[in-house]
């Protein structure tokens, strides 16, 4: 059992000060030798920042703190016949005065949003030295204010899908890459009155690192976005296509 609690405050000059308490509660239980339940509860709290208070444009001095409050369970269970282990979680997560940009630009809270839905994950090492990882969330996002005028919330995806292999060689040759799928992610027009979709997206990072001075010095090189995709996490902001490094990471 986790049990806390704390206290927040922030003063400004304009006299908008506001405090209030954040808590966590939460448990886990050991139903067998390879079942494990949890769940927990938690009231958080995030103040505007200096930047959404007071910088440029998108500024809004008016804003007042967001409280998010969370509701998670889950199971998470071993095979220890494969040496796997897979979880599922389900999550909702409501929050009041929500910070965010609006139509125009400017930071603005919004009453109230609810995100809801649930994860899953996989974990494989059968084969020495090979860690395979699967990741998937659904989400389900919405508008849930009084004075809304679309439902969808922009820039969540519903589906989001990932997956990772890792193998590591007794010379110390390290070989990682890595697959995501980004898909039904929507955004909401100038006017408000229209959502549109963006594209699905396919992404895949590859990266290769030796190890030269053991925990002192090792090189790599890394190619994200390996097949130049091209896709977009904001409406009219296209990311970056391929891109190449090389490098040492070195301690001394």
């Amino acid at each position: 059992i986790v049990l806390g609690l704390g206290g927040e405050f922030q003063e400004r000059d304009n006299g908008a000060s506001d405090q209030d308490f954040t808590y966590v509660v939460g448990a886990t239980l050991d139903a067998t030798d390879t079942t494990r339940l949890h769940a927990s509860h938690a009231k958080k709290i995030r103040f505007p920042s200096l930047k959404e208070l007071f910088d440029g444009n998108a500024a809004n001095p008016d804003l007042v703190p967001e409280r998010t409050y969370h509701y998670e369970v889950g199971i998470d269970q071993r095979i220890p016949q494969i040496d796997t282990t897979v979880g599922l979680t389900g999550f909702v997560i409501d929050a009041e005065n929500f910070i965010e940009q609006n139509m125009a630009n400017v930071f603005t809270n919004f009453e109230l949003y609810r995100f809801q839905g649930f994860e899953f994950t996989a974990l494989n090492r059968s084969i020495r030295n090979l860690s395979l990882t699967l990741g998937y969330t659904y989400l389900d996002s919405k508008n849930r204010s009084a004075s809304r005028n679309h439902d969808d919330l922009q820039y969540r995806p519903r589906h989001k899908f990932s997956a990772v292999a890792q193998y590591r060689f007794d010379f110390g040759l390290s070989a990682y890459v890595s697959y995501l799928l980004v898909a039904d992610q929507r955004f909401v027009s100038n006017n408000a009155l229209m959502e549109r979709k963006l594209r699905d997206y396919h992404l895949v990072n590859v990266k290769v690192s030796q190890v030269i001075v053991p925990d002192r010095l090792d090189v790599y090189a890394r190619v994200d976005n390996l097949f130049d995709t091209n896709y977009d996490q904001t409406y009219g902001l296209p990311q970056a296509g391929r891109v190449v490094y090389v490098g040492a990471d070195g301690k001394f």
